[in-house]
């Protein structure tokens, strides 16, 4: 995926933003009265949620582009972890984060909790680390 060419300059601009909006975010933090700053810390948060959809799409489009999109590929389930690096990370990457989120729920046995509400919390999972 390279947006006709563009994706070189695209992802420059993605990283610069969220780079930016990460030090707006500290620089606002650093007050003695942050409740003076919602309105920059609501557009941080929204600058956030747009740079996750980004970064999610081409997430979504990676993945497609690694999967077999024929049902005899995925026969071959077992070599195409082992020979295609990019679905073997993919796999490993979800697998330990989505594993990890069930097994906690697991722990504070609320394992109910993964599915009324995973949606929405997953959409503020950038959010939970700032102010």
């Amino acid at each position: 995926m390279n947006f006709n060419g563009a994706g070189g300059i695209i992802f420059d601009v993605i990283l610069k933003l969220y780079i930016a909006v990460l030090f707006v975010v500290t620089i606002c933090s650093l007050g003695n009265r942050p409740q003076g700053s919602k309105m920059t810390y609501g557009a941080a948060i929204l600058l956030f949620g747009f740079c996750n959809i980004i970064a999610l799409w081409c997430a979504g489009y990676t993945v497609y582009m690694a999967v077999p999109h024929t049902l005899d590929g995925w026969s071959r389930f077992g070599d195409l972890i082992q020979n295609n690096a990019t679905f073997r990370d993919i796999v490993i990457s979800l697998a330990a984060t989505y594993g990890l989120f069930l097994f906690s729920s697991f722990i504070h046995f609320e394992p109910w909790h993964m599915f009324t509400s995973f949606a929405r919390e997953f959409r503020q999972t950038f959010a939970f680390n700032y102010p």
